[in-house]
């Protein structure tokens, strides 16, 4: 049966997920395969800049195959965004939990 002492209890993985520190290779990977377009924010628990960002590359990419090349630096200037905003998350995770860099 439910009780009420295990409301907002979370599981012993879901602990140790926060506690683990997060590698820098996942956000360069992602952005190195070309799926670096807002997937390392979701990586580093930012999902809501990381969909945003994903919705701002597909209508570059969009604006870049109607024959606009401005759509195609919009994707380049998200892809860095995505890669240098992943790393920065990684490394303040893994400085909050008091991991040497």
């Amino acid at each position: 049966m439910y009780s009420a002492h295990n409301v907002g209890a979370t599981s012993e993985s879901d602990r140790d997920d926060d506690a683990a520190p997060k590698r820098y290779v996942v956000p360069m990977l992602l952005a190195f395969v070309g799926l670096g377009l807002g997937l390392s924010h979701v990586y580093v628990g930012k999902p809501a800049i990381g969909f945003s960002l994903l919705a701002f590359a597909a209508a570059g990419l969009a604006t870049g195959l109607s024959g606009y090349v401005i759509g195609y630096l919009v994707v380049a200037v998200v892809w860095s965004v995505d890669l240098v905003g992943g790393l920065m998350g990684v490394a303040r995770h893994n400085q909050r939990l008091g991991h040497p860099q």
